[in-house]
C-alpha cells in the first residue's frame, strides 16, 4: 500500500509508532502486580496515602488562616505606637516651590 492512499484510516508505520509510543507514555509508572489480592493492596495503600495528603494539606491550610485571623486581631487590640509624640495635624517637612517648565507656543 502505498502513502498516497485514499483511505483516511489507513495509518503509516510512522503514525502506528507513534501511536504507541502516546500510550506507553499514558501508563503508569509501574506495572501493578497480577495477583490480584496484591493489586487491591496496592491501589488501597495508594488511596489512603491520598487522603492522607489531602487531609494534611486542609489541615495546614487551616493552619495558615488561623495564624492570619490571630495576627490580624492582634493587631487591631493593641495600641499603636506613634514615632513620636506630637499633634496630629500637623505635617512637618521641608518643601521648596517649583516653576513649572515653560510650554512650546503652537501657532
Amino acid at each position: 500500500m502505498s502513502m498516497g492512499t485514499c483511505n483516511p484510516f489507513a495509518l503509516s508505520q510512522d503514525s502506528k509508532r507513534l501511536r504507541n509510543t502516546r500510550q506507553t507514555a499514558m501508563r503508569l509508572a509501574f506495572p501493578l502486580p497480577r495477583n490480584p489480592l496484591l493489586r487491591a493492596l496496592l491501589l488501597a495503600a495508594g488511596g489512603l496515602m491520598l487522603i492522607g495528603l489531602l487531609f494534611f494539606g486542609l489541615i495546614a491550610g487551616l493552619a495558615v488562616v488561623a495564624f492570619g485571623a490571630l495576627v490580624l486581631l492582634v493587631r487591631r487590640l493593641l495600641p499603636r505606637k506613634s514615632a513620636r509624640p506630637g499633634d496630629g495635624d500637623v505635617i512637618d517637612g521641608e518643601f521648596r516651590v517649583v516653576d513649572p517648565p515653560p510650554r512650546a507656543r503652537i501657532g
